[in-house]
């Protein structure tokens, strides 16, 4: 299930006797019927007492049976995100599987959808990502996705590999679904330990750790003293308890009683551990509900800096796009248009229209999500290129000032001219030409 495999037809003999006009496809065994019945028209089971490693799955589509059916000849076998969805008989993955859901679904630039509507179209494209453009203008929606289509159709990898794209998202949406489930995954953890009755299962190792540091930081004297604030604080970083709520609780009181501080460290020192071990267990049982944990934690949307931005890439962990309060309403036009004018932005291909600068601005942030994926800044090609001809490049001339700040926005930057500009400018054509051949050097020659 979790394997990438290859479907094939392949002509299987049969001594199977046929009826009086009836027909067997020969690279198909005829075994999965939509009803079995016997001679009393009563359905035909299996052994149900027979535990079963995978959930039952009724009502399966043509397509399902079909593969189910088919054999399978496995060429190699690849990491694949984690869906609890899949059935038996259902495609996993296929090769290039981007770019022949974008073909089969494009985008229709002749109408403008709802936000609704395009977060389901993507959703198509990226079926194992988080998608969420709800709450977006949509016109700002229609442009983000115009260019998401136009760079999966020239560099799949870009949401097909694990360190593609894995979130394409407002940040509203995401936070909102992030922090629902940290919340769930919180119970989770605390259902585990239940379950498992963890806190009786400590190692005996952490009672000796706990002992060690009772005799290097409180001298394994009596319990009922008073000892300074320095001496606990010692004592709770060699317990690993700092975060605890009931040490902090302890360790604000005056005086701070050595017996009542020992509890506390001892209770968070178990604490600790069985968090960590229900954690793991978590990750196998339900590894979606702790996917977007680096993202989300680095995600304040009342940071002034992120009011500033019209979008945010990042990439830590699982990492993706998330579109932040501009693209709300038509007010990012006004001002992306007024950044090309005075050269803070390069100019992208339909300025003019109203999708424009959410296309322009989207086309950037999937720049930085190709430096991300393909290691451009760190390339021997784009080092020589860098140290080289564009050392002599005004570069706030030649490409924008907002290119100037830095290494990965000159690129993001360059690749927004190359991708949207019918005439690219030198430094554009030159920093899209490095990316194609990364791309190329990496996951082989572009179809």
């Amino acid at each position: 299930m979790l394997g990438r495999v290859r479907l094939v037809s392949v002509d299987i003999p049969t001594t199977a006797k046929r009826k009086a006009g009836q027909t067997y496809r020969r690279s198909q065994l005829n075994r999965h019927r939509l009803s079995n019945r016997d001679a009393a028209s009563g359905f035909v089971f299996g052994n149900r007492s027979k535990p079963r490693s995978v959930r039952y799955s009724p009502f399966k589509t043509e397509g399902r049976q079909r593969n189910m059916t088919r054999c399978l000849i496995q060429r190699r076998t690849a990491k694949t995100k984690f869906d609890r969805t899949l059935c038996a008989g259902d495609l996993v993955a296929f090769d290039d599987g981007s770019r022949i859901r974008v073909q089969n679904n494009p985008v229709d630039m002749s109408k403008t959808l709802t936000p609704e509507e395009y977060t389901k179209q993507v959703q198509t494209w990226m079926p194992h990502s988080f998608v969420s453009l709800e709450g977006m203008n949509a016109e700002n929606s229609k442009g983000a996705v115009k260019a998401l289509q136009d760079v999966i159709l020239r560099y799949p990898k870009i949401v097909d590999d694990d360190n593609g794209l894995q979130v394409f998202s407002t940040a509203w949406g995401f936070d909102q679904v992030s922090k629902s489930n940290m919340k769930r995954a919180k119970n989770a953890i605390d259902e585990i330990i239940e379950r498992d009755n963890l806190l009786e299962k400590v190692p005996f190792v952490y009672g000796e750790r706990f002992h060690n540091a009772v005799l290097e930081h409180l001298g394994g004297g009596e319990h009922l003293v008073e000892i300074s604030p320095g001496e606990a604080s010692l004592f709770v970083c060699a317990c690993d308890a700092e975060g605890d709520k009931k040490v902090q609780k302890v360790l604000g009181k005056r005086p701070i009683m050595q017996d009542e501080l020992m509890e506390a460290c001892w209770e968070a020192l178990w604490k600790t551990w069985a968090k960590k071990k229900a954690m793991a267990r978590l990750l196998r049982e339900s590894p979606d509900l702790t996917q977007w944990d680096k993202l989300s934690s680095r995600l304040d949307l009342r940071s002034r800096d992120i009011e500033q931005c019209a979008a945010l890439s990042c990439y830590e962990g699982s990492g993706g796009i998330l579109f932040l309060r501009m693209y709300r309403d038509n007010s990012m036009q006004v001002n992306y248009a007024q950044a090309v004018a005075t050269g803070y932005h390069v100019r992208g291909a339909h300025d003019q229209e109203p999708y424009g600068a959410a296309e322009s601005v989207t086309m950037h942030e999937l720049g930085h999500a190709l430096v991300h994926l393909l290691g451009i800044t760190s390339s021997p090609e784009f080092q020589r290129l860098r140290s080289g001809w564009l050392a002599t490049v005004d570069i706030v001339a030649e490409v924008s000032t907002y290119a100037a700040t830095n290494d990965e926005e000159l690129i993001a930057e360059a690749f927004c001219e190359y991708k949207l500009n019918a005439s690219p400018r030198p430094v554009a054509m030159a920093i899209g030409h490095v990316i194609d051949n990364a791309y190329r050097q990496k996951f082989g020659e572009q179809k």
